[in-house]
């Protein structure tokens, strides 16, 4: 499941934390790819299903979206929004998005009809996002429809290094 940074706790970082303890005991199949950085990374790595991917630039989502993959994206931010770039890039990808029914991005994901809309009142409620989260992810992966299953028209010329990997920054090769 991916999601995508910057977040701090008014985006929802603290949610992740829980969701990720929630879901080691109760979906261990579950795992989480942060593309971008947050104020928790150093609690978020220490989650063996959680992936801290570091800072990337704008034009190179796409490639580690596809070196990483996802089967679905979360928005765990219950503070509403005007608009959310990071939910464009998400949409993009024509995969199911989990977010919280606020804002522009509970506007954005009904017109979608990519959306997953969980009540603001649920925001701490990790039953319910986890099994959202795992119905979207199973849907998904019935039609084929992961992003590790479509190949890439992308090239790579991204390619972090194990170090950079390791302490949760990508670099540009």
């Amino acid at each position: 499941v991916g999601v995508i940074g910057p977040l701090g706790a008014h985006k929802g970082s603290n949610r992740l934390v829980k969701l990720a303890d929630y879901c080691a005991s109760h979906e261990p199949d579950l795992s989480f790819f942060v593309y971008g950085i947050t104020d928790r990374d150093k609690d978020l790595k220490e989650r063996e299903n959680v992936t801290v991917l570091g800072e990337y630039l704008e034009n190179t989502f796409q490639d580690m979206l596809f070196r990483y993959g996802a089967d679905a994206f979360f928005f765990p931010s219950t503070i509403p929004e005007t608009f959310s770039y990071r939910l464009s890039e998400a949409l993009d990808q024509q995969l199911p998005v989990i977010a919280f029914d606020i804002g522009a991005i509970g506007e954005r994901l009904r017109e979608s009809n990519l959306g997953y809309l969980l009540p603001i009142e649920s925001a701490d409620t990790y039953y319910r996002i986890a099994t959202t989260i795992r119905s979207a992810v199973d849907t998904m992966n019935e039609r084929g429809k992961s992003v590790r299953t479509r190949k890439s028209s992308f090239n790579s010329y991204y390619a972090p290094s194990e170090a950079a990997l390791r302490k949760g920054r990508l670099a540009t090769a």
